[in-house]
């Protein structure tokens, strides 16, 4: 197909298709002849893949790069791919300027080896939750490793049920993509459910329904600003 085509199929305007072809995150086309190439399913799965990890997982146009860097290099594993793309995915919880305390990142620590997780010494994920501990610990002293072993069981069954439902025989974009998507758009679904539940699980208080609102909250005028 012209890039016209991939446009089109795409919904990603030609400018932005040749931006991408000129700093390699879309591998080039099929020269035809002067300034012309054809285009196939790859480049259309690529696409796709770029405008999820954009719009959907909120990923600079920079981190996207370095996904692919990894992606595209023969050598790396679908699993170190994917875990480049959850880095990336996750980079807004990594400070890079302050690391977490050594007594956050023991607890972190034992909650993976209690957990038998195979887990990175470096992976960011494990920085990042030790430097949220540090934060919590400012105004909640009651995270235990009670707490932590609990919510990390139930991150244990999500994961590993998200991750048998990723087509490992698919492309490593299909993959990537799956991964990053259902990163996004599940993390706010179950973070409702956890409200519901937590809603239903309170029912039998002694102040039932009374901080429950009567009606629904109005809502905004746009004729307000």
């Amino acid at each position: 197909m012209w890039i016209s085509e991939l446009s089109e199929r795409t919904r990603v305007p030609i400018d932005t298709i040749k931006h991408y072809l000129r700093i390699g995150v879309l591998h080039r086309g099929r020269p035809i002849a002067d300034r012309r190439s054809e285009y196939d399913e790859t480049h259309v799965e690529r696409l796709r893949l770029i405008r999820a990890m954009i719009e959907v997982g909120d990923m600079r146009l920079d981190s996207v790069r370095r996904v692919f860097d990894s992606v595209d290099e023969s050598q790396t594993s679908l699993r170190q791919a994917l875990g480049q793309a959850h880095y990336e995915l996750s980079r807004r919880f990594v400070d890079d300027e302050h690391e977490p305390t050594p007594e956050s990142l023991a607890t972190v620590d034992g909650v993976i080896v209690r957990q038998g997780w195979d887990i990175w010494e470096h992976s960011a994920h494990r920085v990042a939750l030790a430097a949220s501990l540090d934060t919590l610990g400012e105004v909640d002293s009651s995270v235990d490793d009670v707490l932590l072993d609990f919510y990390a069981r139930m991150a244990s069954e999500i994961a590993a049920f998200e991750i048998s439902h990723v087509d490992a025989s698919s492309s490593r974009d299909a993959a990537i993509r799956s991964v990053v998507v259902g990163t996004a758009l599940y993390e706010p679904l179950i973070i409702l459910l956890r409200r519901l539940a937590q809603e239903h699980a309170s029912r039998d208080w002694a102040a039932e329904d009374s901080w429950l609102p009567t009606e629904p909250p109005p809502l905004d005028d746009p004729e307000d600003g």
